[in-house]
């Protein structure tokens, strides 16, 4: 599995992102799922993320927008 960069204490939300990422029925629906502005901006972060995670390419990650996007919308809620 590639390596999440930590932002503090993010260690935890990594573990869980990259459980995700090997789910393989969560994994088919973002794989052939297409992206449009109607999912949002927080299913677009989570699936470019999901798709880095797979990328063979790419060897560390960055899952800092992913992060920002999903703690803007947890913050808007509380």
């Amino acid at each position: 599995m590639k390596e999440l960069k930590n932002y503090g204490n993010t260690c935890f939300m990594n573990s869980i992102l990259q459980a995700l990422a090997a789910t393989p029925p969560l994994l088919a629906v973002l794989i052939y799922t297409p992206v449009t502005s109607a999912l949002g901006s927080l299913y677009e972060t989570f699936h470019q993320l999901i798709l880095d995670l797979h990328d063979p390419n790419i060897r560390y990650i960055d899952a800092h927008p992913f992060v920002m996007n999903f703690y803007n919308k947890v913050s808007n809620i509380i």
